[in-house]
């Protein structure tokens, strides 16, 4: 069975392309959410889908833990096999995720320090 994850950061964002790609990509099940990456939300949503998957399953955006494989539909990345090279794919793809997290959260404090710095009031 494939089993999708779609999720997008923000309520004002639309969740329809990642769900219209999922379906084509013939998901049977599809957890989904509005909710940050960083949000307990965000993990208790990828919790679901893992406690769901069984052995064999292939799971977009998840990982193998279960036996499930790894494809993700937007990217070069096709984890089928649990293997040396499949490991390392999996732990730079969580590496630069964090990096690209840590940057726009670096830059979101700057931006707010600048605007303070200019007399805006924030929140």
């Amino acid at each position: 069975m494939k089993v999708g994850f779609a999720r997008v950061s923000i309520q004002e964002q639309d969740l329809q392309v990642q769900l219209s790609k999922l379906d084509a990509h013939g998901c049977e099940k599809i957890f989904q959410g509005k909710q940050s990456g960083a949000s307990i939300k965000n993990d208790e949503k990828l919790k679901d889908l893992i406690g769901f998957i069984r052995e064999g399953d292939e799971v977009i955006e998840s990982i193998h833990n279960k036996g499930a494989c790894l494809n993700i539909i937007d990217g070069p990345l096709n984890i089928v096999n649990d293997n040396p090279f499949s490991t390392a794919m999996i732990n730079l793809c969580g590496v630069f995720a964090q990096l690209e997290r840590d940057l726009i959260k670096a830059r979101t404090a700057e931006g707010r320090e600048e605007a303070k710095a200019k007399g805006k009031h924030m929140g």
